[in-house]
């Protein structure tokens, strides 16, 4: 089983390092503009709003999934420190070129399965958007909220994006913008859209809740669950 997630580890490095060089802003927002620093400010304030969670100026973040640091900019003006975990170092190195002016922030390469060597307890937020979604494996997904509940202070928050169980609405809608997707872009890009390691896996909400549970956590708040991906926030229990 170790060998088996280590090689889908190594397969979503290859693929997301070939995103990052083929054309790194499609693979991560799809809509790239010049005004992406607004545009990350206006989508976290909007997030914080539906989710119902502030980010302190003491705070330590994690992110994960910082690719070119569209976020990251937004979450290293409102925190104490920013660690920017990625697992392709195309996208590190892009995100460091985006926010050359940051002293809180620390990029970290991750290895696609768990959080390292980031110590236990020591961060005060958790983020994670459109990350988790691109996992490969559902067990992935439910390892990542383990190790979330391992690197939180008592009383830190989680807030992440998780893939919803596709019903079949949700297929057909995925169905016609694959098919849009391959009609608009350049054929490089079809295999880098068509792997698992783009679609991602599919988890319940009750999946969900119970990784949470079982890592000392508990759920807030919901938001987005008619839509392809949902938001879940949850706390870290004290004690």
């Amino acid at each position: 089983m170790r060998a088996d997630v280590e090689h889908l580890g190594e397969q979503m490095r290859r693929d997301w390092d070939a995103r990052a060089t083929l054309d790194p802003w499609h693979y991560v927002l799809f809509r790239p503009s010049g005004e992406w620093r607004e545009d990350g400010e206006a989508e976290l304030d909007k997030l914080q709003h539906s989710l119902d969670f502030e980010i302190k100026p003491s705070d330590r973040v994690l992110e994960i999934g910082c690719g070119v640091g569209r976020l990251t900019w937004t979450l290293a003006r409102r925190a104490q420190e920013v660690w920017a975990l990625d697992i392709s170092s195309e996208m590190l190195e892009l995100a460091k070129e985006n926010l050359p002016d940051f002293s809180n922030v620390h990029f970290l390469l991750g290895d696609g399965t768990t959080l390292g060597d980031i110590p236990s307890g020591s961060k005060d937020l958790v983020f994670s958007s459109l990350t988790l979604t691109h996992l490969p494996h559902r067990s992935l997904v439910l390892g990542y909220l383990t190790e979330a509940a391992r690197v939180l202070a008592p009383g830190g928050r989680l807030v992440v994006q998780v893939n919803n169980e596709r019903k079949a609405r949700f297929l057909v809608r995925m169905a016609v913008h694959q098919t849009l997707s391959v009609l608009m872009i350049r054929r490089g890009r079809r295999r880098l859209e068509r792997g698992r390691t783009w679609s991602g896996s599919r988890i319940g909400l009750a999946a969900v809740r119970g990784g949470l549970e079982t890592g000392g956590m508990r759920l807030l708040r919901v938001s987005g669950t008619a839509s392809l991906a949902c938001w879940i926030h949850a706390v870290r229990e004290q004690g």
